[in-house]
C-alpha cells in the first residue's frame, strides 16, 4: 500500500479518535481546571504529546523488531536533531 495513503488513514483514524465523546469529556474536565486560556492550552497539549509519544514508542518497537536497520537510522537521526538542537 502506498505510505502516503497509510498516513492520511492514520491521520483521519487519529483525528476521528482524538474526537470521540469520551476524549473531548476529558479534555474538558482537564482544561475546565482553569479559566485563563494559556493554562488550559497548556494541559490539552501535555495530554495530546503523552497519546503521540504512546503511539511513537509503541511503533519504534515495533519498527525495531520488524526493520531493526532502519530503526537504528531513525535513532541516529533523532540524536542528530537533539544534538542539534541544544543550545551551543
Amino acid at each position: 500500500m502506498n505510505p502516503l495513503a497509510l498516513l492520511g488513514l492514520g491521520l483521519v483514524l487519529g483525528i476521528r479518535h482524538a474526537t470521540d465523546p469520551d476524549h473531548v469529556v476529558a479534555v474538558a474536565a482537564i482544561s475546565a481546571r482553569t479559566r485563563r486560556l494559556l493554562p488550559a492550552t497548556m494541559l490539552g497539549a501535555v495530554w495530546g504529546l503523552g497519546h503521540s509519544l504512546t503511539l511513537f514508542v509503541v511503533g519504534g518497537l515495533i519498527l525495531a523488531v520488524t526493520h531493526p536497520v532502519a530503526f537504528l537510522c531513525l535513532l541516529a537521526a533523532f540524536v542528530a536533531l537533539l544534538a542539534w538542537l541544544l543550545p551551543k
